[in-house]
């Protein structure tokens, strides 16, 4: 999954935290700002404090994989 956050504004740079929750189901996410990418890891939080402009970007991908778990006795919820 990934998600684009784009920056616009007309009253040049105004400083401000942008603060994110990281799944915990995400192992080896990327957060990209301004094209530096950091490693985050799942189940915590992020907080990103910067003097933003016009055209500023953030990019969250968190990689998701599919798994199966077999339930006793082979049952399912309805």
């Amino acid at each position: 999954m990934s998600v684009k956050i784009g920056i616009s504004g007309h009253c040049g740079r105004a400083r401000f935290p942008l603060e994110f929750r990281i799944p915990s189901w995400c192992t080896e996410g990327t957060v990209t700002v301004n094209g530096k990418p950091m490693r985050v890891a799942g189940g915590g939080k992020l907080k990103i404090e910067e003097s933003w402009k016009d055209g500023d970007s953030v990019v969250l991908d968190f990689p998701m994989t599919a798994s199966t778990s077999q339930w006793y006795d082979n049952s399912t919820v309805n």
